[in-house]
Order: C-alpha cells, then sequence, then structure tokens
C-alpha cells in the first residue's frame, strides 16, 4: 500500500492511514457512529481476533501476521473507537482487504483509520 495515499474506498466507511505507519505495530481505529453496547463490543472484538488469529496460522497472500494483544487494545471515546494493535508480520495487503470486508458486515462502522500506535 502506497504510504500516505488514501484507500480506495469500495466499502461503507472511510479509510485512511498515516504517511509513516509501522507494519510491525499497525495500529487499527475502528470508529463507529454511536457508542457501542456490549454485545456489539463483543462482537467487533470477536472479528478482530478472529481475523488476526486467522493471519498468525494460515496467513493472507505469501506472509503471515506475528503478533496481536488483546492486553494492547482499547476501547475509547465514550466507547466509539476500538483500537487494535497487531504486528502484520510478511502478510500481504490482502490481509487489510480481508478485515475491511469482514468489517462491512458489522453495522455502524464510521471510518477505519491505520498507523502506528496513535495518540490524540
Amino acid at each position: 500500500m502506497e504510504k500516505g495515499a488514501e484507500t480506495e474506498n469500495k466499502y461503507p466507511f472511510e479509510i485512511s492511514h498515516d504517511e509513516d505507519f509501522d507494519w510491525s505495530d499497525l495500529t487499527i481505529d475502528i470508529e463507529l457512529d454511536k457508542p457501542a453496547v456490549e454485545e456489539e463490543r463483543k462482537k467487533l472484538e470477536g472479528i478482530l481476533a478472529n481475523w488476526a488469529d486467522k493471519g498468525i496460522k494460515e496467513g493472507y497472500g505469501e506472509g503471515v501476521m506475528h503478533d496481536w494483544s488483546e492486553e494492547e487494545n482499547e476501547w475509547d471515546m465514550e466507547g466509539k473507537r476500538l483500537r487494535f494493535w497487531v504486528d502484520m508480520g510478511s502478510s500481504e495487503e490482502t490481509a487489510l482487504d480481508n478485515l475491511f470486508s469482514r468489517l462491512s458486515d458489522f453495522s455502524g462502522v464510521k471510518r477505519i483509520s491505520f498507523g502506528s500506535r496513535y495518540y490524540d
């Protein structure tokens, strides 16, 4: 993925990324249009965990993800944003396409931003 470029949007949410993101230290911010209730939080966390587990066990494209950590993940913005950390390892960009496709089925996703750990 060309750093700094906006991802072509074929999904029902905005997608953007930092210019200088680190593939091995990637934070994925999923912003919702309203605060998530507990059931929605668990479902969204499950989508990301299943995606990352598949990336580690089977990979995406020719490569595999190296790690993800539940402890690194957090909800903020009063329950409207999940920050998810993953080491993308040698996985290819198809990994993000797969994630975006999975998130397309989750109602209420407004924006996805990714880069190295965000501080705002």
